[in-house]
């Protein structure tokens, strides 16, 4: 993770929000939310990438504090021509990537993420934090 994001998006942003429980049957709807919102910006390779990273981010939610309150949030940068993906849990624990072994079958989630982002990170809450990433518009 490379940045801090703010604790909230700059202020005459366009933000979106889904509040709801981090459970495996909510990941399709949650991915295809963030999929419509970004299919507005009218650039698919930042709509299938924003696809993967909320996977990614949501799934994280859903393994690790199965069930929690889990909020997404999509918004545009107005600072840069960028729209900011950001999964919000009840988890203090900020996560990390780690080292794994070449045929570890899990794991690489945050790894994915950073390498698609323009820049991503975290932001600590003192009931849970914020996991974000930045993906630049070509359009």
């Amino acid at each position: 993770m490379s940045e801090t994001a703010p604790e909230a998006p700059p202020d005459g942003t366009h933000v979106v929000t889904v509040i709801c429980a981090a459970v495996p049957e909510l990941a399709k709807p949650v991915r295809d939310f963030v999929a419509a919102v970004l299919g507005l910006h009218g650039d698919s390779e930042v709509t299938e990438t924003g696809r993967l990273v909320c996977s990614e981010l949501f799934g994280n939610s859903v393994r690790h504090v199965p069930g929690s309150r889990t909020e997404v949030t999509v918004h545009h940068d107005k600072e840069r021509p960028a729209v900011v993906i950001a999964v919000a849990d009840e988890h203090p624990k900020v996560p990390a990537p780690r080292a794994l072994p070449p045929l570890a079958e899990d794991g690489r989630g945050l790894a994915i993420v950073a390498a698609v982002s323009q820049a991503c990170g975290t932001h600590a809450f003192p009931d849970g934090k914020r996991v974000w990433s930045r993906l630049g518009l070509t359009v």
